[in-house]
């Protein structure tokens, strides 16, 4: 739901060799992470009277300024002055505490999941309109949310006619660390002496499908222990899947530890491969993952990713091979709080092997390792083998060919190492120094430098394959 990366993953096992994971952080993930440039009611716009856009990187973006806000624990916002009802009954003026009134009541409805009241704060005379906010807010009231939040920024427009960025604060509860947020375009007008929306739109440069599922479709909300499961209808009963995320969920928090990071997570499933490549904004580029996890940038802090969503195709995977996908998928979940978000036109803070590598060895870190889908393809794709490293780029891996499917192998197997040789641990401890910005001390952790573990890392590549 919202801003982040995405991550996707196909089945290793799909063919001879193993097909692309892809973590998405280029032009089509980018809409992912857009975020408000100013969250003062009131804010800047274009000459021509429009809403300017926010700022593409989320690291660019001055942390909202919480004191201008709605609070998010349930405190009272600060409201306009009350006016004359007959005033207000006969007058179309719509002022910027208005909007803020009318974001206000409709917070107040979906706390206290009143369906009445929330579309009341949209235009009756919008009948489209209304039915997308009559199901996002069915939608919504199903999912463990913690005090959601609708929030103004950039109010700008006449007298008569407001148009202002609209954000869904929201946090799913032991998946978010705070809230993160969905933006849209919002015109409010009066309408029988009340201010409702009467048009929404994207922000620009974003996709429309940004809230999608959430606001397009019915979903059946299955709450696990540790996974909350979001199925459209084509998954029929969810109890299958529920029972393999709660499964996956258990192996890779035992393998995370006390680390900082979720204690539950949230999985979105369909068996609708067209419909799944446009969640969260996702249009852009096609999906053809059996997973993906979408990062998301949190609200008031938009240096940190405060939580993740995961998607899975249920029409590529089922049985064991879900359960696979899954844990590779909650790996790049649960180590979302070590991450940052990166900085200027960065697209991430560390080489994408050693994301990808952490998720492929969790992922079959239960399987011994002469029988893991990456050592076989590595005896298939030996001839690429040169002792070196993965490459440190994106393109190296999120590609469909034989050298992607090789350079996820061997990623794979450097954490395999490191298990073998120090320990789980020290594996995940690894991870957690590039993910500081810290690479050297990834290495001098394990008593060795770089030239040093990639000699010893290769001869045990050598002893796996020969």
């Amino acid at each position: 739901m919202g801003d982040g990366t995405m991550s996707r993953r196909r089945l290793w096992w799909a063919a001879v060799v193993l097909a692309p994971v892809l973590v998405l952080t280029g032009a089509a993930s980018s809409l992912l992470l857009w975020r408000l440039t100013d969250a003062v009611r009131g804010g800047t716009s274009t000459a021509s009277g429009a809403v300017a856009p926010a700022v593409r990187r989320a690291v660019h973006a001055p942390p909202a300024a919480a004191g201008q806000l709605p609070p998010l624990d349930g405190g009272t916002a600060v409201d306009a002055p009350p006016a004359d009802p007959a005033f207000a009954r006969a007058s179309t003026t719509v002022s910027v505490q208005d909007v803020h009134a009318a974001l206000g009541r409709r917070t107040a409805a979906l706390r206290a999941h009143n369906e009445k009241a929330f579309l009341a704060t949209f235009d009756a005379g919008r009948p489209a309109l209304v039915t997308t906010e009559r199901i996002l807010f069915r939608n919504l009231v199903k999912l463990p949310l913690v005090s959601p939040s609708y929030l103004e920024s950039q109010v700008t427009g006449s007298s008569t006619s407001r148009r202002a960025y609209v954000s869904l604060a929201h946090q799913i509860r032991g998946v978010d660390a705070e809230a993160a947020e969905l933006t849209k375009v919002e015109t409010f007008v009066r309408r029988k002496g009340a201010v409702v929306t009467t048009a929404v739109a994207a922000v620009r440069g974003q996709p429309s499908t940004r809230y999608a599922p959430l606001d397009q479709v019915p979903l059946t909300v299955t709450n696990g222990r540790l996974v909350t499961v979001v199925s459209t209808r084509d998954v029929g009963d969810a109890t299958g899947v529920s029972a393999t995320a709660e499964r996956a969920a258990a192996a890779v928090l035992a393998v995370w530890g006390s680390r900082p990071g979720p204690s539950r997570f949230v999985v979105f499933a369909t068996r609708d491969q067209k419909a799944v490549g446009t969640w969260f904004g996702a249009g852009s580029a096609p999906f053809q993952a059996a997973g993906a996890t979408m990062l998301q940038v949190a609200l008031r802090h938009p240096t940190r990713y405060t939580g993740s969503r995961v998607i899975v195709d249920l029409s590529q995977s089922s049985g064991e091979a879900l359960y696979r996908v899954l844990r590779h998928e909650f790996t790049h979940a649960v180590d979302v709080r070590a991450q940052t978000v990166p900085r200027g036109n960065a697209v991430q803070n560390y080489p994408t092997w050693v994301e990808e590598g952490m998720a492929a060895w969790v992922e079959e870190l239960d399987v011994p390792v002469a029988g893991t889908s990456a050592v076989q393809s590595l005896r298939v794709l030996r001839q690429y083998w040169n002792h070196q490293l993965p490459p440190d780029s994106r393109d190296a891996f999120y590609v469909n060919s034989d050298r992607g499917a090789y350079n996820y192998a061997l990623a794979a197997t450097v954490y395999r190492y490191v298990d073998t040789r120090w320990g789980t641990s020290r594996a995940i401890g690894f991870y957690a120094a590039f993910a500081a910005g810290t690479p050297s001390a990834a290495f001098s952790s394990l008593g060795t430098d770089r030239a040093g573990f990639v000699s010893g890392w290769g001869a045990w590549v050598d002893a796996q394959l020969a």
